[in-house]
């Protein structure tokens, strides 16, 4: 199996449950709204793979991830962080391991789902770039890599904060939540870990730090509650390496 449908079904999965599901889907605390919308998303397989044989497997493989994500849940809250990690190490190993185990170019059946894709592509002139395998590769890396950034990696710094008890809490109730602060600090992580992912692809490392100085001078005043600086400062260097990691793996494996 070729490394381009490695690369294409972990973007197909990780693009479904950005599409699709929110962090109380993904963690399993709300209804799985977006569980046929992903089995019909998984359908673009067949616009991305000239062998209809492997397209099919692909979609196989991710019907499995699916069904993974929807039927395999932990409702306590004390083991939510430690199942979200191995629920998606395991759905992505077995993705590539499938995969890997298979072979089918003795096995070509010409996909004629690719014309649809293809005459697309054709009046798109930015996509010409991308015609070798190398720079479709590529790519693909780009994108699977951002999106884990902004969706796996916002559900990654929540739990851990939410772990640590390091949420941001109301001036005039200490012991709740400021929400207002917790959704702007998502937002506003979003924004960081997306430009910082980016900046480092295009080996621009110099304006990373601009970014995060930006980001402490404007908060600079509110770091004397110690609550929120303790907040502020474990968010930031997840959010920082959360972005980084994607960023500097594929940059060092292109």
């Amino acid at each position: 199996m070729s490394s381009s449908c490695e690369i294409i079904i972990v973007l197909i999965y990780l693009s479904g449950r950005l599409f699709f599901y929110d962090m109380d889907n993904i963690l399993g605390t709300a209804k799985r709204k977006g569980f046929i919308k992903r089995l019909l998303y998984g359908l673009i397989a067949l616009l991305m793979l000239e062998n209809l044989v492997s397209a099919l497997l692909l979609y196989v493989v991710h019907t499995l991830l699916v069904l993974f994500d929807t039927f395999v849940l932990t409702r306590k809250k004390e083991h939510k962080l430690r199942f979200y990690l191995l629920h998606l190490f395991l759905a992505l190993f077995f993705s590539q391991l499938v995969l890997s185990l298979f072979d089918f170019s003795d096995f070509l059946i010409y996909n004629p789902f690719l014309v649809v894709s293809g005459s697309i592509a054709g009046n798109l002139p930015f996509l010409a770039y991308f015609k070798s395998p190398e720079k479709t590769d590529l790519l693909l890396q780009v994108l699977t890599g951002f999106i884990f950034t902004i969706k796996e990696g916002t559900i990654i710094i929540r739990l851990v904060l939410d772990r640590m008890s390091a949420t941001p809490k109301q001036k005039e109730a200490p012991t709740r939540r400021d929400k207002k602060e917790y959704d702007r600090g998502k937002l506003i992580g979003i924004l960081e870990r997306g430009l910082i992912f980016m900046l480092i692809i295009f080996n621009q490392v110099g304006a990373v730090a601009i970014i995060i100085a930006l980001k402490s001078l404007a908060r600079f005043k509110e770091l004397d509650d110690k609550n929120f600086a303790e907040y502020f400062l474990i968010g930031s260097l997840l959010s920082i390496s959360v972005a980084v990691i994607p960023a500097a793996l594929i940059r060092i494996f292109q």
